[in-house]
C-alpha cells in the first residue's frame, strides 16, 4: 500500500509518501492560488496541488492542527484552515484508508 503523509499550510504543505513503508518522495506543495483569495477556495487549491503532485495513495495521513494553550498560539483560528485542507485532500483523491494525527503524535512536541 501506498501511504501519503501531509502537514498542511495554506501557501505550502509539506508530503512525504510511503510504499511498503519506504520513503519513495516527497516535496513541497507550493499553493498556485493567489495569497488574496477567499480562504475557501485557498484552501481547496492547496488540496488540489497535493493531490496533482502525490497521487496516487491508497492511504493518508494528515496532521490534524491542535490548540494546546492561548499562550502558545497567536491566533488560535489560524490553524482551522489547516483541517480543512487535510479534509479536502482526503476527499479529492479518494483514498481507502484515512487518518489524523495531533502534532505531538508524531512530532513528538
Amino acid at each position: 500500500m501506498t501511504l501519503l503523509a501531509l502537514d498542511p499550510g495554506i501557501q505550502f504543505a509539506g508530503w512525504a509518501k510511503f510504499d511498503g513503508g519506504v520513503l519513495v518522495a516527497a516535496g513541497l506543495a507550493k499553493n498556485p492560488c493567489s495569497a488574496i483569495a477567499p480562504l475557501a477556495v485557498r484552501c481547496r487549491q492547496m488540496a488540489e496541488e497535493v493531490c496533482n503532485v502525490a497521487a496516487p495513495f491508497e492511504e493518508f495521513v494528515f496532521e490534524w492542527p491542535r490548540v494546546y494553550t492561548a499562550a502558545k498560539s497567536k491566533d488560535p483560528n489560524d490553524l482551522l484552515p489547516l483541517g480543512g485542507i487535510g479534509m479536502a485532500v482526503a476527499i479529492s483523491c479518494a483514498p481507502h484508508l484515512i487518518q489524523s494525527v495531533y502534532p505531538h503524535e508524531w512530532k513528538g512536541q
